[in-house]
């Protein structure tokens, strides 16, 4: 019994089959783990999806019926739970379609509406488009008449050899009617409307006939300017447009933010009709020639300091020269000669 020890070596046998075991046993123990936790959080997640679902269900409807649809059909979510990012991206695309379709019935002008009881005033800013007016005249008469509206054109020209001022002109041209046209159209010259969906009725709030997304050359999302309908009293509330810009551009603008100053901002013409026709030249024709009639853009730097919200109707200041009743072919148009007054100092911002 004098010699050392030795433990008996294990059965490497033993040992793979009591690690296979151990294995086995944790294997179960987390499977159990996960089951549970799986039956604790598995009810937040289907009313998530099930939202998510039923919203996007709800967004494909028509707008006049989403709001109450969404109320009776779909299940309030777990205010406790955090809102998934699926959900709220549903919501997004649903509120901006439902904005589109609301926006799309109110600024719904019915085709051929009767002009019975309105009287429409066609003011068009004018000098030296002689071209332009010729083609002009007629084809607005055929499409006016087309659509029953009590109408007459007015020819705005400037006589004087300042500066192209079209807000002036437009103002002049308001200054001249009669009480009795209750709505405008501030209509280019060089712009003709070619279907018989864009239509001219009476309109209570301001109307974009020529929205960038139909106009055959200016397709930027600020774009306000060609054709602009509006009833005449709204025109005054604003007091129309500023007579500070003397040359091209940027009097449009300026015209759509006072309209969006008081809560009436303007609106793009009805695309229900039309908006599927997807080359804009089949929906206006662009007359205008930069090679013959170049545009006047240029701006002085003392023009920073002019503040255009001071100029308006009220103190647009021009001389008439002249009223007469003329006729392209036989379509009767009256032409307004007017010589404008400079309002700005020093008076080369004019000239």
């Amino acid at each position: 019994l004098s010699g050392k020890f030795t433990p008996k070596k294990a059965n490497p046998r033993m040992n793979l089959a009591l690690k296979l075991f151990i294995f086995i046993l944790i294997g179960c123990s987390l499977l159990n783990v996960f089951n549970l936790l799986k039956m604790v959080f598995s009810s937040p997640k289907l009313t998530a999806s099930h939202s998510a679902r039923q919203l996007q269900v709800e967004s494909s409807s028509e707008a006049s019926t989403t709001k109450g649809k969404m109320q009776q059909a779909t299940p309030p979510l777990n205010t406790q739970q955090p809102e998934t990012s699926t959900h709220a991206a549903t919501e997004k695309r649903r509120r901006r379609k439902m904005k589109k379709v609301v926006l799309d019935e109110e600024i719904n002008v019915p085709l051929n509406a009767s002009g019975a009881g309105h009287r429409l005033a066609v003011i068009v800013p004018f000098r030296q488009a002689f071209k332009e007016l010729y083609a002009f005249v007629p084809h607005m008469h055929r499409h006016l008449q087309a659509q029953g509206l009590n109408f007459t054109i007015f020819v705005i020209n400037q006589m004087d050899r300042r500066r192209f001022n079209r807000g002036a002109l437009l103002n002049a041209g308001v200054k001249e009617l009669d009480p009795s046209y209750d709505y405008v159209v501030l209509h280019d010259v060089d712009l003709l409307p070619l279907r018989s969906e864009i239509s001219y009725a009476w309109s209570p709030f301001p109307l974009h006939v020529s929205p960038p997304s139909l106009h055959p050359k200016y397709h930027f999302r600020k774009y306000s300017g060609g054709i602009v309908l509006l009833p005449t009293t709204l025109f005054r509330r604003v007091n129309g447009f500023s007579s500070a810009y003397w040359g091209w551009g940027k009097e449009d603008l300026d015209f759509a933010e006072r309209l969006q100053s008081i809560g009436a901002p303007l609106r793009p013409m009805m695309l229900q009709l039309i908006g599927r026709h997807k080359a804009r030249q089949a929906v206006f024709r662009h007359l205008h020639d930069e090679g013959t009639r170049e545009r006047d853009k240029g701006r002085l730097p003392a023009f920073r300091n002019v503040v255009p919200s001071h100029f308006g109707l009220n103190n647009t200041l021009y001389t008439l020269d002249s009223r007469r009743d003329l006729h392209v072919e036989a379509f009767p148009y009256v032409k307004i000669s007017v010589k404008l007054t400079c309002n700005l100092t020093p008076k080369r911002m004019c000239d």
